[in-house]
Parts: structure tokens; sequence; C-alpha cells
């Protein structure tokens, strides 16, 4: 959680503004609700290295008493100190990049008392006449592994921001060709150097152009939604920055659906905004602290869709309080929709004849505060109901209130989806009857596209099935002892 000046401010930075915003954050409660690495983005530095020492030199005009001294002043108002650099030989601004000397300006930062590094990728490869997607992602990991490693021979900590992911998303992200392959493959590795990365293109920068930044928003979040089995404690998918406050492209529901989103899928949240501009009510959901502890839940788990189509969404997060879950309803469409989310879709399985007095549930909406205690008396028939604005998000906090033995437990419940397509597997007439093919069809959020994980032991009273990988087309089957085509791995 934090602050960076890029995505509002691009090139446009100097000591005053950083100064001056990590004032208003302390003064606003922005830093006491968690907000507190402040990190100064490209264009810091001179055009040149050093000639005789190679290091890398300041901009005293726009930083006149250098990177120490600005690192004690945001270490003595109790921020950490992030700054900017690129693995390649230049940075993605045209500055000096890091390849070459690694070890030299890890060295150099921390003598700075730097706390972060964000290092991008840019210009990684020499022949500029190539687009950076023909370098090799072999070439990337030893880059990004050898900066890693700089990192960690300096006694001081630096928390690694690496952006390698995001020079194999583009538009072919998925798709199966190299590129696409390469994205996912970066994934398998990024996590073992650094502790976060940016997976996917730049959010839109700031421009008075009358152009919106809501599509930018969406394909950073569809991005993000297809990587949720690498993330764990330690390790973050970063979709890149909170644009909140700059009402120049985002209606203000625009603003706190993003905030919302990247709340529940327990992605950093890294402020690039004017905040001394912000309004009291943006302040208000940015420190609003059950927001903050959804996203810094200590399970790490990042929300993941349980049901979508072309109008909605819905994510479900679960927390390290087994009592509380907590869910988003995403209104995807340009106008005003009543969006009605049955407690069984969020994963809640009681059977109506074993709690025949029902469950009591405390239903709270957190951006707006209100709340109400809903009995249920069958998760299938009942529901969580929301009128949202276009492009809204409701995040709600759900608590068992009553006979927490019946009613608490869930079962992990959703859409299955193909990470390339995000196309929902899809049984016919939702079916339980072997042979029944399994197709990727366009998500519904119907019956037939509803999945939940469960151990169920012998003797089995219900049908049991599972996808049999040597039928093709995939179909459901008999669940059979030693079958390799009957198991499935989950990537680590």
């Amino acid at each position: 959680m934090g602050f960076n000046n890029w995505a509002r401010y691009e090139c446009d930075l100097d000591q005053k503004l950083f100064t001056e915003t990590a004032d208003w954050m302390l003064n606003h409660g922005l830093l006491k609700a968690g907000y507190d690495t402040v990190t100064v983005d490209d264009c810091w530095m001179t055009m040149d290295r050093d000639p005789v020492t190679s290091n890398l030199v300041v901009n005293t005009t726009l930083f006149p008493q250098g990177m120490l001294w600005l690192g004690k002043y945001f270490h003595d108002r109790g921020f950490k100190f992030g700054i900017y650099e690129d693995a390649g030989f230049k940075t993605c601004g045209g500055y000096p990049g890091s390849l070459g000397h690694y070890e030299r300006d890890v060295a150099q930062f921390a003598s700075w008392e730097v706390d972060y590094i964000k290092l991008d990728g840019c210009y990684i490869n020499r022949n500029e006449s190539l687009p950076e997607s023909a370098t090799l992602e072999p070439t990337f990991r030893q880059l990004y592994e050898g900066f890693g490693h700089a990192i960690q021979s300096q006694a001081r900590p630096m928390v690694y921001s690496e952006s390698a992911p995001a020079y194999f998303a583009g538009l072919s992200a998925g798709t199966g060709d190299r590129v696409g392959r390469d994205w996912y493959k970066v994934h398998t590795w990024i996590g073992q150097y650094g502790q976060l990365w940016r997976h996917s293109t730049d959010i839109s920068v700031y421009k008075k152009d009358g152009k919106s930044r809501w599509p930018s928003v969406m394909t950073n979040y569809r991005f993000n939604i297809r990587l949720a089995r690498f993330q764990k404690p330690g390790n973050w998918n970063d979709p890149d920055f909170i644009i909140t406050g700059d009402d120049e492209g985002l209606t203000i529901e625009e603003q706190k659906s993003q905030f919302g989103l990247w709340s529940i899928m327990a992605s950093p949240l890294i402020l690039s905004t004017d905040v001394k501009n912000l309004r009291p009510e943006q302040v208000a959901y940015l420190i609003n602290p059950d927001i903050i502890a959804i996203n810094q839940d200590p399970l790490g788990i990042q929300g993941r869709i349980a049901w979508r189509n072309e109008e909605s969404d819905v994510l479900v997060k679960p927390l390290q309080n087994v009592s509380i879950r907590a869910a988003a309803v995403l209104n995807k469409r340009n106008v005003v929709s009543t969006i009605s989310v049955p407690f069984s879709r969020l994963g809640y399985t009681f059977q109506p004849t074993t709690v025949p007095a029902g469950c009591e549930y405390l239903v709270r909406e957190l951006f707006s505060q209100s709340e109400e205690v809903l009995k249920v008396f069958n998760p299938r028939n009942e529901s969580i109901t929301s009128i949202l604005r276009p492009h809204a998000t409701a995040l709600f906090k759900i608590t068992t209130l009553t006979n927490l033995a019946s009613c608490r437990p869930t079962l992990p419940t959703g859409s299955i989806y193909l990470t390339s397509s995000l196309l929902c597997m899809d049984v016919f007439n939702s079916s339980s009857t072997p042979g029944t093919p399994v197709l990727a069809f366009q998500c519904t959020r119907n019956e037939n596209q509803l999945w939940q994980t469960s151990s169920v032991p012998p003797p089995f009273d219900i049908p049991q099935v599972a996808t049999d990988v040597s039928l093709i087309p995939l179909r459901l089957w008999k669940c059979g002892d030693q079958k390799d085509n009957q198991v499935w791995s989950m990537p680590a």
C-alpha cells in the first residue's frame, strides 16, 4: 500500500511533489490506514551515469536535496522509500537503465536507505528495431533473477516489484502462441525473486482528453482474475495503480469499483493520483477499515470469480476469520442493474432439513455502510440483492451469526473457466450422467456452470462423477480409483 507518481504525473515530478504528498497522506489518515510506501518512478535521474564511478546521478534540479535526504524525510514521518529502475540498458523514459550495473545500483539504493525497488523491463533487447516480445522469456528470467540476487546480497531488506510479466502480456496473451504461453511461464518463476509483479498493460495515465479510463481498469482486472493460483502471502499479483481521485476519465462509481475489486483480489493498493485534491468521500472509502482488512487479510487469498456472465461478475474471498466471507458484485453494464446472488453461489451449503430454524447472517455493504440481518432457510433460494449504477461494485462482508457449526461451513463454489478465453466449463442440463460432454461455453451464471469441490466419503449416496480426459471431447465419467485420466493437478 502506498503512492507512486507515474499514472498521475509521469515525468512531471520533483522533490516538492513527494514531500507534499507524504505530508498530506500523514495528515489525512492514509498513512495510519496502511499507505506507507512512497515511490519515485521514472525520470528522477540525469541522462548519463557518473563518468568516474558509473553511479546513477540524481537530477538535482528536480531533487535539490538528493535521494538520501528524501528517504530520510519519508522515514522521519513513518513512510518507506521506494524508487524506480529498469532491467534493460535504458528506462522506459530513456534514462540510464541498470543492465550491467545491478550490484552497483542496488548498493547505491541501499546507501540511500531505499525500502522498495520497482524494476521495469524496457530496452532489454539491445536491437531496438525488434519488439520487446522478440526477447526470449529466459533472458527476462536471467536478468530479473540477477537483480533479485543483487538485492539479497545487501544487508538492507528491500521489497522487489518486478514488471517482467507485463512484457509478455500484450494483445495475444493467452491465445496459444509463444507470447501467450510465455506470459504464464513467467508467472511460474517470478515469485522466487520478488514479492509483487506487474502482469499486464499500464493503467491509463491521467489526461484531460475526455476519454474514459474504465476500459483500462477492466483490461487489467481481466488479466488479474486469470492469475489467482499464483498468489499467496509474500507473492502478489499487481494489476497496477489505484487511480481514484482524479475525476478525469472515471465516474465516482467506477473509482469505487476499481478500489473494491482490487481490495477483494488482495492486490497492492498503490495510489497514483493527486492526493491533495481527494474529496472527503474518496478518502472515506480509501481508508475504510473493513475494506482494508479484506485486502490485507493474513490468508492472502485472491478473491475468485464465483459466477459471471456478460452483465456482471461475482467474486468471493474466504478470510482468516472463518465466520466471515467477502463478496463483490460488479455491474459490467452501462445501465442500472438489479443483481441477485443466491447464498449457495457464495459457498453456503447447509441443508434446510439440518437447520429448520434457518441461519442468520449479518450482511454489510462496505461502500454504503448499510447492513441487515438476513435469515436464510434455503441457500439455493435466498439471495443478496444489489441495485447498482453503471460499472458500480457492491462489496459485502458476510458474518455468520447463528448455529456456527451448521451455518458457517462453506465449499469452494463457482465457475471453472479457461484462463486463455475466459469461457466457462459447461455441462449440458447440469447432468451428472457419465458420458455427458463438458464444453467451454460463454459464461451464463446458470446451474450447469456451477462447480463445487468437496470430499465425500464412501459409500456414495449421490452419483459421483469426474471429468475424464481420455474421452475426447471432455466428458463426465464415473470416478475410478487409480485412473490417471481422472487425476488433476493444481499449479503451485
